[in-house]
């Protein structure tokens, strides 16, 4: 996406989905975010709510997670897919709290749980029923209603969309 703002005769553009002003003051530089999919969690009826995701499918990504992020947009999360055998997750190097929700198989919730940032002190475990988690910025599913036995569904994002049943 390419953005346009003009003040006066200059006018600049960056493509990154953000446009900068000439003269504006800099902004520090984030992580790249990597938002691929749209999730969207549905109750037994209806779409209840939807969250821009980046997704963390190999064993690095998982394990860095969003390490190290000041924020997180309410809208967006981090889908993390591969989960098997069990297991747990952790804050360290977290610098904000975050929910996660962590789902079957079939994209169905099965825990939610809410997560101090605490360099690692708790855990937060998982069965071995677990394919996939959601973390997301504090408060998402509360706000959302969302809760146990709702379903995500994912689709990318992108070039040829493609629906995505559960969150493979």
């Amino acid at each position: 996406m390419i953005d346009f703002f003009h003040k006066g005769a200059a006018m600049t553009k960056r493509i990154s989905g953000i446009a900068k002003i000439k003269g504006a003051p800099e902004v520090k530089s984030r992580p790249l975010r990597k938002i691929s999919r749209i999730g969207i969690f549905q109750d037994e009826e209806d779409d209840v709510a939807s969250i821009l995701l980046e997704v963390a499918d190999t064993p690095d990504a998982r394990q860095h997670g969003l390490m190290g992020r000041k924020s997180l947009p309410s809208v967006c999360g981090m889908l993390f897919e591969g989960l098997s055998g069990g297991g747990y997750f952790w804050m360290k190097n977290c610098l904000i709290p975050l929910d996660i929700a962590f789902m079957d198989k079939d994209g169905s919730i099965t825990k939610i749980c809410s997560m101090k940032a605490d360099d690692g002190e708790e855990h937060y475990e998982y069965d071995e029923n677990v394919a996939s988690a959601v973390e997301t910025a504090k408060g998402f599913f509360k706000r959302n209603g969302i809760k146990e036995g709702f379903k995500l569904k994912t689709r990318k994002l992108g070039k040829g969309d493609d629906n995505v049943n559960g969150t493979s």
